[in-house]
């Protein structure tokens, strides 16, 4: 249950940054560009909602960062973009044109 919960999470948090495309632009805003870390960190909390499998409840912030950071597969990619900058330029707001 804990992984239908954290990719649930995870497609809901990517559509955020989706949704913040200029199309006119041909960009997006880049602040709304969350990491893996952020969408990981979601996903666990929601998945500790549900149980704790991984020993942690929604409410334990620090586990849930210390699990993400020395974990040998999220750890790494805890700060990169979902969405990768050089792939995904920044457009002009659609009101500077």
């Amino acid at each position: 249950m804990i992984y239908s919960v954290g990719a649930f999470k995870r497609t809901k948090n990517r559509g955020k940054s989706l949704c913040a495309t200029r199309p006119l632009t041909g960009g997006y805003d880049q602040s709304l560009n969350l990491t893996h870390g952020q969408t990981e960190f979601n996903s666990f909390r929601a998945g500790a909602e549900v149980n704790h499998e991984h020993g942690f409840g929604p409410n334990d912030t620090q586990k849930i960062l210390n699990f993400l950071h020395s974990s040998p597969i999220y750890g790494p990619i805890f700060n990169v973009p979902v969405f990768d900058p050089n792939r995904f330029p920044a457009g002009v707001r659609n009101d500077e044109q």
